[in-house]
Formats: structure tokens, sequence, C-alpha cells
């Protein structure tokens, strides 16, 4: 028959909470839906609860569900009903929710209408569900601190109630697999906080951290000798040994003194368990001491087994029997052969520190002498760049020399002409000069304008002798008439009183020229200092005369 559209939705509400997708779960729902009068929450209630115990469901309700089916008028349903076993009885599919948690107790189905008894938490739930809340968060940041920022010296100070849980509180609560290391490091803290005793404050034994492996390599690499203590938190006689034997004072004692590397584990842990294997230990608590041991007709030594003690810590594995055994048995075994063991290591480690040092003293000259080598390297390129620098300045030297020769023959040719084609008038000035050449006064007239350079030009000129051929028509590079300032004169100009210099420029020259009008027309040249001017072109010495001639206009 059709459904209503409240019908529908309802039905659709109770699809999507049970998550049934076959039609036989959806045909279910909905005949239980009928039942309950179109209540999705009580037919929810009633689903779960006779899923959990399908034996608590009285017959008669499986007896009037067929009627009813039956007097609707839907076809036969006993061939399913064998199939499925029951038929309020979910077989849970993938996705399908419960409401709660926990499993509710089953509750006889009313014939009448839909009940309410059971819904939701209950009035103390809704009381005790806030504070279980916050309780919950205050012990989970509580734990995470101790664990992780308390040191293990501090928990055994600590009140018990304030200790987190050695163990989970849950069988179903499974914890994650982990490494090696982190199990040796659980099994100390659980030790410590057992015992409230640590080895930091020398009343437990010094345990090794870390994987079996990485223990058993220390002690080939050492030399030492080793125990491996394994045990089980589920034995009646752990807490004994673990209280009674590990904290021992002179067992602690005489494991720090006879230098005996100790490594633990509970046989709960993979890492345990593994070793407990390859030990083949079957009885717990359990004591193994491994020592290296010389083998015949070989060189190289051999892990080996000496001792296992396992059994109650009041015989087998009291204190008195595992001194008495390491005293006794094994040290006097085991000690000769450890010893002479770490002799030939120490020798061995003296010669491979004497050979380090003597390649150490070796790299060091090594480098001594590199370095001296690449200094007398540095020295003569210096040199070598020095004697090319001062050779390159010669050449230059040189160079300028033979084109200031060149010049002056130019000059004479070219340029004197018309410096002394002046004759006699205002706008030139009689100048009479004396050289260290010889004691001949130069006289001559020269045109007042913005230039002194005339004067330069006519001394440097009187260098050449009147029998040297003028053959040069064009001046050398650097001594072109644009750039007659900037040659390097070996000579000044000075007038005889007032005492002035008499500079080479291009510009402003009518001061200049004024001075020797001033001066009467009389200058001097001196040498400059350093400089071998005239003394190369062989004209004489300096003249002995110093009689002073004015000139007047």
């Amino acid at each position: 028959m059709s459904l209503s559209p409240s019908q529908q939705e309802a039905l659709q509400q109770l699809l999507a909470v049970t998550a049934s997708n076959t039609p036989g779960q959806k045909e279910r729902d909905e005949r239980l839906l009928r039942e309950n009068g179109w209540n999705v929450q009580a037919t929810v209630e009633q689903i779960f609860s006779l899923g959990s115990s399908a034996a608590d469901v009285p017959n008669d309700t499986t007896s009037s569900t067929r009627s009813s089916l039956s007097g609707s008028g839907s076809r036969p349903i006993t061939s399913r009903l064998e199939v499925e076993d029951h038929p309020l009885l979910p077989r849970q599919p993938v996705g399908t929710r419960r409401l709660s948690g926990s499993q509710r107790s089953p509750r006889s189905p009313r014939s009448g209408g839909p009940g309410t008894t059971g819904v939701g938490l209950g009035l103390w739930g809704l009381v005790i569900w806030p504070v279980s809340i916050v309780w919950g968060i205050v012990g989970g940041i509580w734990y995470f601190i101790i664990r992780t920022f308390v040191p293990l010296s501090l928990l055994p100070r600590l009140p018990s109630f304030l200790l987190p849980p050695s163990q989970p509180s849950s069988s179903s609560n499974i914890r994650p697999a982990q490494d090696p290391t982190t199990t040796s490091l659980r099994f100390i803290r659980d030790l410590e906080t057992i015992t409230r005793c640590s080895s930091s404050q020398g009343n437990l034994p010094d345990f090794y951290i870390g994987p079996y492996r990485e223990f058993v390599q220390h002690l080939r690499k050492e030399g030492k000798l080793g125990l491996v203590i394994v045990v089980s938190g589920e034995h009646e006689n752990d807490e004994e040994f673990k209280k009674d034997v590990l904290t021992d004072e002179e067992f602690v004692r005489t494991l720090k003194e006879k230098d005996v590397v100790v490594w633990g584990a509970d046989v709960s842990s993979r890492e345990g368990y593994q070793v407990a294997q390859t030990l083949l230990l079957t009885t717990y608590p359990s004591l193994t001491f491994l020592s290296l041991l010389p083998v015949p007709n070989s060189s190289t030594p051999k892990l080996t087994i000496l001792s296992s003690l396992s059994g109650s810590p009041s015989t087998t594995t009291s204190t008195s029997n595992i001194l008495q055994t390491l005293t006794t048995t094994i040290l006097p075994r085991v000690t000769p052969f450890l010893n002479r063991l770490k002799r030939e290591r120490l020798s061995l480690e003296e010669a491979r520190h004497l050979r380090a040092e003597q390649d150490r003293a070796f790299k060091e000259a090594e480098r001594r002498d590199r370095e001296k080598m690449e200094l007398q390297r540095q020295k003569e390129e210096l040199e070598r760049l020095k004697v090319q620098r001062l050779e390159k300045e010669k050449e230059e030297r040189e160079r300028y020399k033979e084109n200031l020769k060149s010049w002056r023959r130019y000059a004479k040719k070219h340029l004197l002409p018309s410096i002394l084609s002046h004759g006699a008038g205002a706008d030139t000035v009689k100048v009479a000069i004396r050289t260290p050449l010889s004691s001949e006064r130069h006289i001559k007239n020269f045109r007042i304008s913005n230039s002194t350079l005339d004067l330069f030009v006519f001394i440097e000129t009187l260098l050449v002798g009147d029998s040297e051929d003028l053959d040069v028509d064009s001046p050398p590079a650097g001594f072109e008439d644009d750039k007659l300032e900037n040659i390097n004169w070996g000579f000044d100009i000075i007038t005889s009183f007032p005492r002035k210099e008499i500079e080479p420029t291009s510009v402003n020259g009518e001061e200049f020229w004024k001075i020797i009008k001033n001066a009467g027309g009389v200058l001097f040249v001196e040498r400059k200092a350093g400089s071998n001017w005239g003394i190369e072109s062989g004209n004489g010495e300096d003249g002995e005369e110093s009689d002073e001639e004015i000139i007047e206009d």
C-alpha cells in the first residue's frame, strides 16, 4: 500500500539511522515502524536493543508480526526468515551506527503505543556528564606534563594518585608499536615508578638505553661484561623482584664497581619478546650474563652466554645468589681475558694515536714548506713585475726624451719663427733671458697675450744646436700644439726682483706678462729639482756671470 508523505519521511529518517541497504532490511524497518505507530525514536531503540540480544525477544512478537503481515496482504516471508535466522536480528552492514557507546539491555515491546522508557542519558548521566568531560581533560593535561616535562628522579617523590597509570586501563586500548629506544625508556620509567627509585640517585642499576642490538655491539666494542634482565609484568613475583632485588644497595654497587653494563626489557614488549626468544627464556624474571670470550683456532673473540638465572626472587634470582654467581663464577672466568683485551686495544689505540700525531706533524711540515714555497714564488713574481715595470718606465722615459728632442727641432722650425716675428710695439715686451747653459743673455720681443707658452717654447728650442738638421715637419704624439700645456718642462722661469715664478698657461697670461714688465723684462731659467734639463744636450755648463741687466722699453 502507498505511504503518506509524513510516513514516507519517517521511513527515510529510520533508514538513514540504521543504514539499511538491502531489500530485506528495508522491509524489516518499515514493518517495525508500522508496529510502533510511525514513531522513529521508538523504532530505532527497538531495533538496536533487539539486535544486541536476540534470545530475549518473545516468540509472540514474531507470530504477531507474521499475522499482521499476512493480514495486510503482503507476500509470505517464511522462506526469508529461514535464511536470516530471525527477522529482528539485523546484520551489521558497513556504516551502521549505534546511538551510544554502551549496549542497551533488551526491553519487551509493548502492544500499545510507542514507549520512551530508557531513551537518552538519564538524569544522573546528565548531571555527571559535564564533570566527567572536565575531569578527563584535566587528567589528560596533567599526565602529559608528568610524562613529558617532569624528570624521572622526581617521580618517586610524587603521591601515587598523581602518577600516570603504567598499564592501559582497558585491554581494548592497544598502544601502537614503538621503536626499541622508546620501549627501553618506557621500561626504565615504569621501573622507577614502581620502585620509587632512579639510577641518578644511585639506588637502581644504570640501564643501557637503546635496542638490544646496539647493546650487544657496545659490549663487543668496549669489551665489557653485560647483564640482560627480562621480566614479566604479569608474573606474581615481578613486583617483589623489582623492589627487593633491583633496588638492593649491594647489588647496585657491585654492578657499578665491576663495570657491568645492564640492559632490561619486559617480555610483553616486542623487543623483550624477541630477546627472550633469542636467549631461550621461559621463566621470569630472568638474568643472563654475556661477555666476549676467546674462540679456539680463531683470533676474533665471540660474545658468549656465561650464565642464566631464572626463577623466584626468593631463591634463584635473589640478591645473594646473583652476587655469588657473579663474584665466584663469572668474574674469575672473564676478567683476565677482558683485561688482556683492554690492554691490546689500548696498545692499538696508542699506536693509532701516535700514527695520527706523526701524520699531523708531517702534514704541518708539508703545509709550512708549501707556504714557504708560495711566499718565495710570490716574492719572485713581485720582483719580476718590479723589473718589468722599471724597464717599461725606462722605455717610456727614453721614448719621451726622443719625442722631446724631435719636438724641439719641430718647434724651432715651425713655431719659433711665428713667436719671434713681432717687432717692438705697444703689445710687445722685450725680455732678456739668462739660462744655466751659458752666460749669454737672449733678448727677444714677445707679444703680450693670454698664453705664456711662447717663452717656454723659445727656451726649450735653445737646446737645439745650429748644426742639427731640422727635418721634423710634424709634432710627435703627445706634443701637438693644443697639448703644449701638458708638457713636462724641466725648468722654471723666475723674475729677478721681486722673485716670482712664471707658470706655463694658455689662459689669463696677461697677469704674468705684467709681472715680467714690472721686473724690467729680466728672466732667469732654473732647472727643476731632479731635472737634468740642458745637461744631456752638452751645450755647456752653468754661466758664471751674474750681473743683472735691466732692459727698458
